[in-house]
């Protein structure tokens, strides 16, 4: 079946194996998870800095890369310790593929570009 590539602001996205070989992040299926952004801040009483962070509780967009194929949909999740629910346009489980498999969370006010 079809392989995905991952790149980063046009670069090959890499990684080291246990051997020392490198080579680019490759995949079965992707699965992208739209999420609004908030600044995530220490609490009162501890130190820190604030950072950006994506919220994955509630619902949001989703779409399954498998096989050439882009299937959309939503997820949804109740709370930090559920997994999380991912179902088709049409209401139907999202069901992912086996294989070597991508999670990524992205921010819901960028937009996703891919190349068949």
């Amino acid at each position: 079946g079809e392989r995905y590539l991952r790149f980063q602001q046009g670069d090959a996205h890499t990684w080291v194996d246990e051997d020392g070989a490198g080579s680019q992040v490759a995949f079965d299926t992707l699965v992208v998870l739209f999420a609004n952004r908030y600044t995530a801040r220490p609490r009162a009483s501890e130190s820190g800095s604030s950072v950006p962070a994506l919220d994955t509780v509630g619902s949001g967009t989703a779409l399954l890369f498998y096989d050439g194929l882009v299937v959309t949909g939503s997820w949804d999740r109740d709370s930090n310790g559920d997994p999380f629910s991912l179902s088709t346009d049409n209401g139907e489980t999202m069901v992912v593929p086996p294989g070597r498999l991508w999670v990524s969370v992205f921010p819901s006010d960028r937009d996703v570009t891919w190349e068949p």
